[in-house]
């Protein structure tokens, strides 16, 4: 059995392994991938082949990083199978992947959801027309879109999906809600009374305030310090 049939075999079988045996099952598939001849920076003529079951890993990898909640993994991962996405798809790689926009999908909510609101807008803008009414793209714009008219109540109604990892960052927007009222109050108010900061911070008692506020110390771009 040649490397190629041999990475698509073990693919298969990671698709059906349990959950204790996945890390060690994507690592003999990363492993393989170092077989692979003609994926940069290799100067050797590409092989579609290669490069779409390189593809499938990094696929797979971003999802072993989402069951995970393993953020920083996911991005990491994410960032390899953007190059194949927006390089390789329609000259090397023949064929779309299916979970594309999928993909994009969660990565436009995770830097929603980290309050990477510019890198938000930077991905969007690589993306096609037609891909822009996709319904796992519009979810992130919808909601980039009502952070930006403060229409929180609209964010709360559309924080539901039937995808457990879509779920997964949606859940995250009550601390992204939190955090753009509270850029709004630095710049309205010079202090405001404990109960009103939770009023408005939809906070439920003083300890959560507090935690809230020690959160904020570790933000670079924090234009003011909150002092309780």
């Amino acid at each position: 059995m040649n490397y190629l049939a041999l990475t698509k075999s073990k693919i298969e079988n990671f698709k059906k392994t349990g959950e204790n045996e996945k890390q060690n099952a994507l690592k003999e598939l990363k492993i393989l991938m170092l077989q692979f001849t003609s994926l940069p920076p290799s100067p050797s003529a590409p092989i579609e082949e290669e490069f779409d079951l390189a593809l499938q890993i990094i696929e797979l990898e971003m999802e072993y990083a989402l069951q995970k909640k393993e953020e920083k993994a996911f991005e990491l991962a994410y960032l390899k199978a953007k190059q194949f996405y927006f390089e390789y798809e329609g000259k090397i790689i023949k064929k779309k992947s299916e979970k594309k926009l999928y993909f994009i999908g969660l990565y436009l909510l995770y830097l929603l959801s980290n309050n990477k609101t510019t890198d938000f807008s930077t991905e969007v803008e690589l993306l096609k027309k037609e891909d822009l009414t996709n319904s796992y793209i519009k979810i992130s714009r919808n909601l980039e879109q009502s952070i930006m008219e403060g229409n929180y109540k609209q964010i709360t109604q559309m924080k539901q999906s039937s995808d457990q990892f879509y779920n997964f960052f949606l859940s995250k927007f009550d601390d992204a809600i939190r955090y753009q009222i509270a850029r709004s109050a630095e710049k309205s108010y010079d202090s405001l009374k404990v109960s009103d900061a939770m009023t408005m911070l939809m906070l439920n008692n003083e300890s959560e305030l507090v935690n809230f506020i020690k959160a904020q110390e570790g933000i670079e771009d924090r234009e003011i310090n909150w002092v309780l």
